[in-house]
């Protein structure tokens, strides 16, 4: 147990994060695995106890499994939320949802905690892992920023069918923020894409609701879940990706400025369509 702690220091001072996130992700990991011991292998002559971490610049996420009988993971998270904090038992538990998006399985012996990463900076930035490309945008919300992204949007290629995730971590967001969302669902789906969205603010997820955007794509508070139902969504097959390649979708050469050949041309026409006819439904039902 102390080497993988120690193991685990190393990753989060490499990764630069600080001090409260640092020993959130601590706290986090040892409690689940003690956990994992004292309550999986109780009553085992042997058995194996299965850690798995990631840490990226969004998150740090534990995953463990142990070869007990497990328990009603459900109902003692209800009986967590409802006692006070002085209570002995099931402290652990209790710190660990406190500070972590917290999953069990249904037989209770395999849990996953996610603690997400503050932002830093302001812009959007784009990166991809495990298979999906993640588009996040950091920031206050104001209109500088509604206006970087809505400009992102405008110029963003799709060189293939894919799974995106967009990660909305601002506390709030003005309707071109929704209208340029809008505007890049429905640019994926042309191309037979799929979008997520994960929302890091409660008060930003309601603002959503309100203006609609939960209406026509996957708008998710938790990004391990909404990383989930983008793995298990369809997008476009091979002969589908076969087509799109054949109808020229590859970077301009040289790395120089793009020009509008007919096909970029008739793409703009339809961004601004998608736009006009969005914010025209926004402000329509209002």
């Amino acid at each position: 147990m102390c080497g993988a702690r120690k193991k685990l220091d190393e990753k989060l001072e490499a990764a630069g994060v600080g001090p409260e996130f640092h020993g959130g992700a601590q706290t986090v990991f040892g409690e689940l695995v003690a956990n994992a011991f004292d309550h999986g292998l109780k009553g085992l002559d042997e058995g194996v106890v299965t850690v798995r971490i990631e840490l990226n610049d969004a998150f740090f996420s534990v995953d463990v499994e142990d070869p007990g009988p497990g328990f009603d993971a459900a109902g003692t998270l209800a009986k967590v939320k409802r006692e006070s904090v002085s209570r002995q038992r099931r402290r652990g538990i209790m710190q660990v949802a406190g500070i972590a998006d917290l999953t069990y399985t249904p037989k209770g012996n395999r849990v996953k905690a996610v603690l997400y990463r503050k932002a830093e900076g302001t812009g959007v930035f784009r990166h991809r892992r495990d298979g999906i490309e993640f588009i996040e945008i950091r920031g206050k919300g104001d209109l500088a920023l509604a206006e970087e992204f809505r400009r992102f949007v405008e110029t963003y290629e799709v060189q293939r069918p894919a799974r995106v995730c967009l990660m909305v971590r601002t506390e709030w967001v003005s309707s071109m923020f929704v209208a340029a969302i809008a505007e890049l669902n429905a640019l994926l789906a042309e191309h037979g894409s799929v979008l997520g969205v994960w929302v890091e603010h409660q008060g930003c997820y309601r603002i959503m609701e309100q203006l609609g955007i939960t209406a026509f794509v996957g708008v998710y508070t938790s990004l391990s879940e909404a990383q989930l139902n983008l793995r298990y969504a369809d997008i476009a097959d091979e002969a589908y990706e076969q087509t799109l390649g054949a109808a020229g979708t590859a970077e301009p050469p040289g790395g120089g400025e793009e020009t509008d050949t007919p096909g970029t041309a008739r793409r703009r026409k339809r961004t601004k369509k998608r736009r006009r006819g969005f914010l025209a439904w926004l402000f329509g039902r209002r």
